[in-house]
């Protein structure tokens, strides 16, 4: 059986319509939607309703509970975005029956679902709709583990935008790194499927996978879409950040850190440090006074992230390896 997997589609009825084209071009059986319909995107209610339509299974999203409930940990940006959601989902378009099926869909969706050595979450499967399992984790041994103790095989998640697989050895593939086809063996495997509506790995076209249950064979695919018609949609809507319709264009979200180039041990103190990391969009430079501090120490993504943000002792130069 050859399942396809959409997640994140934040409201994005360009996107959706055509990853769903293309899912039609492809011989598919079926469609799991792995949560985030809703949010930040100009036409909520419209992707709800081609969910409903086409997907056979369909997970809570973050995003999706904010409509529900107070939302949680939320920025300014996406706190407004879905109070405006909200707003579009009790008024409609379509007749009140339309409204209420939309809010009953909602009410109703699972946080995870398991089929037999499958597991599907919207986040991780410790954490099903809120946590992120970010590229940089595999640098964290331990949390590895957790997560992998709460797969039996494979599970598959969104959340971060950020396709790709994460392996019990400690590795993340992206699609590019593995030609856009990964094959599953024995070992347990945690894959993200990347996102239809708001892609945040520098490519900013729709992103989704197709899950072969037989072959055990993952591909992405990358679709083109009118983003400058989901842009223009978001300008124009004073309740949404223009923000939200310039990430678009560039395929990224808030600027984080590139996982790709974030080990380091610092030996010296006595000559300068050059530590490689790119902060994505671009490159800085972060100056302080003195190196000591950081003697002997293991430079980890999340050190690294919080040199980025504060004067922290070292005298580093950032770039991509």
């Amino acid at each position: 059986m050859k399942r396809a997997l959409i997640s994140d589609i934040h409201g994005n009825l360009e996107a959706l319509e055509a990853v769903l084209a293309d899912i039609q071009q492809v011989s598919v059986d079926e469609i799991y939607c792995l949560g985030d319909i809703i949010g930040y995107g100009p036409n909520p209610c419209e992707c709800l309703d081609l969910v409903i339509k086409n997907c056979k299974a369909t997970i809570l999203g973050n995003h999706d509970q904010a409509a529900l409930f107070d939302p949680d940990g939320f920025n300014p940006m996406a706190l407004q975005a879905i109070y405006w959601t909200r707003d579009q989902l009790d008024n409609g378009p379509g007749t009140p029956a339309m409204v209420n099926q939309r809010w009953d869909f909602l009410g109703e969706l699972p946080r995870h679902l398991d089929e037999g050595e499958f597991r599907f979450v919207h986040g991780s499967p410790r954490d099903p709709t809120n946590e992120y399992v970010f590229p940089e984790y595999v640098f964290d041994q331990r949390k590895m583990e957790i997560l992998f103790g709460k797969v039996q095989n494979y599970c598959f998640m969104g959340h971060t935008h950020l396709p790709g697989v994460f392996t019990t050895q400690c590795e993340f593939i992206s699609p590019d790194e593995c030609d856009y086809s990964y094959t599953f063996g024995r070992e347990k495997v945690l894959v993200n499927v990347g996102s239809v509506g708001q892609p945040r790995d520098d490519d900013n076209r729709s992103c989704y996978a197709i899950l072969d249950t037989d072959a055990k064979v993952l591909e992405y695919r990358r679709v083109e879409y009118d983003i400058n018609k989901t842009s223009n949609k978001i300008y124009a809507i004073a309740d949404l950040s223009d923000a939200l319709g310039d990430r678009l264009k560039h395929g990224r979200g808030n600027s984080r850190v590139d996982w790709r180039c974030c080990r380091f041990d610092i030996k010296k103190e006595t000559c300068d440090l050059a530590v490689t990391y790119r902060l994505l969009p671009g490159s800085v430079s972060v100056t302080a006074a003195s190196r000591r501090d950081l003697v002997g120490t293991h430079l980890s993504a999340s050190l690294l992230r919080s040199i980025s943000l504060t004067a922290f002792p070292v005298t580093a130069e950032f770039c991509c390896d």
